[in-house]
């Protein structure tokens, strides 16, 4: 399977980094193996970016979510 990794921002504000696969017939989209990206700023002015599972890893059989299309506000 090709990787086509992307950065969504949903409508939500959340920042997800995943294997992205769009279906316009149904109009959703596949995350696979969502990562959630934070931004956090450290006391000295620096700024640090974090990943960490977007899906309760350890409970799912999977680790892919599939969301409609009308969730996204934009795809890097």
């Amino acid at each position: 399977m090709e990787t086509n990794i992307k950065i969504v921002r949903l409508q939500s504000g959340e920042d997800i980094i995943a294997n992205y696969f769009c279906d316009d017939e149904n109009q959703t989209i596949m995350l696979d193996n969502p990562l959630h990206i934070i931004f956090k700023r450290l006391n000295r002015g620096q700024t640090v970016m974090m990943m960490m599972p977007w899906l309760p890893v350890e409970i799912i059989k999977d680790n892919h979510a599939i969301i409609t299309a009308s969730n996204v506000l934009t795809i890097l």
